[in-house]
């Protein structure tokens, strides 16, 4: 299931590209609409679905019927270290360049 809804993710992306909204898939958000069991699977799997799709941000939503895939530009400014988009960035003033993640990795690294 999963590789199928990514084949209709990287189409998206791609067109996305084509018409110039984003330059790569990092600098996207991903919505998903979908229904029933798909639904479901994709709830289930929510965390790990911008890595499998090599995207910023992915959200779901319930609609009526086959999967809706849509591109929006990222939300937020870009993480110097993973390179993803996050509204996050900056939050951390001794990493204003890191998204929380990032941020929080790398502080875990540092002597107290």
């Amino acid at each position: 299931k999963l590789l199928e809804v990514r084949i209709s993710v990287l189409k998206a992306l791609e067109e996305a590209r084509n018409r110039k909204e984003i330059g790569q898939s990092l600098q996207a958000k991903v919505a998903l609409t979908a229904s029933g069991e798909l639904l479901a699977f994709l709830m289930e799997n929510e965390a790990m679905l911008p890595t499998v799709f090599i995207c910023s941000q992915v959200t779901l939503a319930e609609g009526d019927g086959d999967l809706v895939v849509t591109t929006l530009p990222a939300d937020g400014e870009k993480c110097e270290r993973c390179w993803t988009y996050a509204e996050s960035v900056g939050q951390d003033a001794g990493h204003p360049t890191l998204c929380a993640r990032c941020a929080e990795a790398v502080n875990e690294g540092q002597p107290d």
